[in-house]
């Protein structure tokens, strides 16, 4: 018998019995899957590539917040666009690389991109206390900021869940503000697909126990909360990282993401609170029931230009939750893509595929 045979498929050929050898087959291919894994992840954590932090330096600063300006080279006229992300995950998902940079997109084709950056304190980990501290707290003091330094009106566009915090502040100053971008923005929490309000109240007890514990949702648990909405994905990502060409731009990419991934903070118990229970499980903002300091959050209120860039294979917002609020949105452009949640601003057809109507639809508004 060749000595390539594994041990067990070997035992099983011995015995002779189809299913003794189907079972021992079995435990091969799990364990030559699970060494494949360990490789991929062993790459993964020794590859070269490392984080540039090139940002430029905050214009305006919070103990909860920092703003960074990049476009200061645009001139005084050029348009503003300030960018405000979730309040999940570091900012910089907007930022990753130098050649894979929404901002730095924007402010090439001649826009003057603000980034919000949540988090204050030595590690960036005092975050806003609330949803509404994030916006009547920080938001409101970013525009003013912004107002004063370009005395243009502003455009303002939120990725995933900071499309809500950017509707909000478009609610409370619609005077100053040019329109609107929400990127893989959810509104109708319940829209296309009850997964998430389902696994929410399966975890209520859970998350109720955490909080009383830490009084924040940790990265941790987070990153579980995550990997159940697709719980073999971690795994073939891996796997596939490790068969690729380590050496060329999409490993770079990978590990850029995966760390930016992995580089959370813990999420307050208030925000978290109206995240997962008011927002997913009760589904306050479609029904009309979420305010900011007692004003509520409509998008029937909004008269300036919109566009919504819905992702077709998005897995963390249903296209029907972003298509809500799209249709509730009265002066309101549409823009269905081919990409996944992430893939809005790291995948290899975003440039062409978001990033440039984006800026044509800027353009659309002067």
């Amino acid at each position: 018998m060749s000595a390539a045979v594994p041990l067990a498929t070997a035992m099983a050929m011995q015995q002779g019995t189809d299913v003794g050898r189907a079972f021992c087959l079995s435990v091969d291919a799990a364990k030559e899957r699970f060494d494949r894994l360990l490789t991929g992840v062993e790459l993964y954590r020794r590859h070269p590539y490392r984080r540039i932090d090139d940002e430029p330096k905050p214009i305006y600063q919070s103990a909860r917040l920092r703003l960074f300006d990049f476009g200061a080279d645009c001139g005084e006229r050029a348009v503003p666009v300030l960018i405000v992300p979730s309040v999940i995950n570091r900012h910089y998902i907007l930022d990753l690389m130098p050649e894979r940079s929404f901002v730095r997109f924007l402010a090439e084709r001649g826009f003057r991109p603000f980034l919000v950056g949540w988090g204050g304190g030595k590690d960036r980990s005092d975050m806003p206390e609330s949803i509404d501290a994030c916006i009547s707290g920080e938001l409101d003091a970013v525009l003013g900021v912004i107002r004063l330094r370009t005395e243009e009106k502003v455009v303002v566009a939120g990725y995933c869940l900071g499309g809500l915090l950017a509707l909000a502040l478009a609610c409370r100053w619609p005077k100053h503000i040019r329109g609107l971008g929400f990127l893989a923005t959810p509104w109708d929490f319940h829209s296309g697909s009850t997964d998430h309000a389902t696994l929410v109240r399966l975890a209520e007890p859970w998350l109720d126990n955490v909080l009383a514990l830490s009084g924040s949702v940790p990265v941790d648990c987070l990153q579980a909360m995550f990997a159940f909405q697709s719980p073999f994905a971690v795994i073939d990502k891996f796997l596939a990282f490790a068969d690729a060409d380590q050496s060329d731009e999409g490993a770079r990419r990978f590990v850029a993401l995966e760390d930016w991934a992995n580089d959370g903070v813990p999420l307050p118990g208030d925000i978290a609170r109206t995240l997962f229970y008011r927002w997913y499980r009760d589904n306050e903002t479609a029904r009309g029931c979420w305010q900011v300091d007692g004003d509520t959050v409509a998008p029937d209120r909004i008269q300036c230009p919109t566009l919504s860039i819905i992702p077709q294979k998005d897995r963390i917002v249903p296209p029907a939750s972003a298509a809500a609020l799209a249709e509730a949105l009265p002066n309101s452009s549409r823009l269905t893509v081919a990409t996944g949640h992430i893939g809005l601003m790291a995948g290899n057809n975003a440039p062409s595929a978001v990033w440039a109507p984006f800026s044509e639809w800027i353009e659309s508004l002067a």
